[in-house]
């Protein structure tokens, strides 16, 4: 079973009976970043909500929500959570009592003013699988030893849910570069760092443009559609130009000056093959040296290039 991080939009409602708020913290059917199948309404997938911190935002850096700070939490989700259906629709639901923080008063009345323009988004780590038909994530459940799972009021609900993906694609390429020094921070690393910001500004500026046209000819579906398609191209151009990079084992300083190329989205293939013939220039050049030109070793010892421009190579 695999595990996804999830952002999916929740309401919140406020009970005058009962003088109290109530949320509805996952529908049936398709969400924001995932497909909830009726078998994922149960118990169980109840109880891991139960409980969860509310903060007023998501974690600022996604890939450390354990820099979020503790202190900033503004209520929490009651600790009883049922799973129950809705009688017009049949279709089911996560519900439960929201409770705002007794150390922080303002936030009650806050709720009560604003409620009907804020929601809920869920952030937690759910297990599931990804349908290979339509590419959709299908959540089957939920951690419940997610230390990090949370319920937060923020402006759009569910609001970065779609570019989860995208969040995906950049793990597996970050895996993929792990070696045996992946306790210590590779050039790779701050590269793929680098393109999740880069990235992270492109989408943003493609949703707001998304947003504007939405409001002025409904075309809000078609345009989302082809921001997700465009970014997850873009992503997919860079894994495999990444690839090619380092099949080709150049040296550190040309890999890097190709890698700042496919950021930008510039083919690369034969910026690729000139740095290769310069390279196999450079070692030809070098083959009738003595051994102190190579490091001062013989037959089968290691020694080091120094290629004009591009920095040294072990050959």
């Amino acid at each position: 079973m695999t595990n996804r991080r999830i952002q999916e939009a929740g309401t919140i409602k406020f009970d005058a009976s009962a003088n109290k708020f109530r949320v509805c913290l996952i529908s049936e059917g398709q969400g924001t970043s995932a497909m909830y199948p009726r078998e994922f309404f149960n118990q169980e997938t109840a109880d891991a909500l139960a409980g969860s911190l509310s903060f007023s935002n998501h974690p600022v850096d996604p890939w450390h929500p354990e820099h979020r700070d503790p202190m900033t939490a503004i209520g929490q989700v009651g600790e009883t959570v049922t799973v129950e259906a809705d009688p017009e629709t049949g279709e089911y639901g996560l519900w439960g009592d929201y409770f705002a923080a007794k150390s922080r008063p303002e936030v009650g009345p806050y709720l009560s003013e604003f409620v009907s323009k804020l929601g809920l988004s869920i952030y937690a780590d759910s297990y599931g699988y990804e349908d290979p038909e339509t590419g959709s994530w299908v959540a089957t459940g939920i951690n419940p030893r997610d230390p990090f799972k949370s319920v937060d009021l923020v402006v759009a609900a569910g609001r970065g849910g779609k570019f989860d993906r995208m969040a995906e694609g950049l793990k597996r390429i970050q895996e993929a570069s792990a070696t045996a020094e992946e306790n210590k921070e590779t050039q790779m690393d701050k590269d793929i760092e680098e393109r999740f910001s880069a990235l992270s500004k492109l989408v943003e500026g493609l949703v707001t443009i998304v947003t504007g046209k939405a409001n002025a000819d409904a075309q809000a579906e078609v345009d989302s559609t082809a921001v997700k398609t465009a970014v997850e191209s873009r992503l997919s151009e860079y894994d495999k130009a990444v690839d090619l990079i380092t099949e080709a084992k150049l040296t550190e300083s040309q890999s890097q000056s190709l890698r700042a190329l496919a950021k930008e989205g510039v083919e690369i293939a034969p910026h690729l093959e000139t740095a290769k013939k310069v390279l196999a220039e450079a070692r030809a050049s070098q083959s009738g040296a003595s051994d102190q030109h190579l490091g001062g070793g013989g037959a089968g010892s290691v020694g080091v290039l120094d290629v004009p421009g591009f920095g040294r190579v072990v050959s």
